[in-house]
């Protein structure tokens, strides 16, 4: 089994479930408590004022970050792909 972090608008076990249904398997999806967060980080040596850091701008987007962007077509002129289109195209990375 591995780990892996997966990221986009849609939330966590809708995630899993896109990429279980590209693996041909459940995925197992597991949120971390803030405890458990800490915990890590400070076993890492990023927890206290480190962890606070990186978690404060977090705490500050929650009001808009769930919104979708119309960046990546600005950009490149393309609609971005899907969660499952990426998927399909990566599953090397889930194997």
């Amino acid at each position: 089994m591995r780990d892996c972090v997966v990221c986009g608008p849609r939330r966590p076990r809708r995630q899993g479930e896109i990429v279980g249904a590209a693996l041909g398997e459940e995925v197992r999806v597991v949120e971390r408590t803030r405890a458990e967060t800490q915990a890590e980080f400070d076993r890492l040596g990023w927890g206290g004022p480190r962890l606070e850091a990186l978690l404060e701008p977090k705490r500050q987007s929650a009001a808009w970050d769930w919104k979708i962007s119309d960046s990546v077509e600005k950009l490149t002129g393309s609609a971005p792909l899907t969660l499952r289109d990426w998927v399909d195209e990566n599953l090397r990375i889930f194997g």
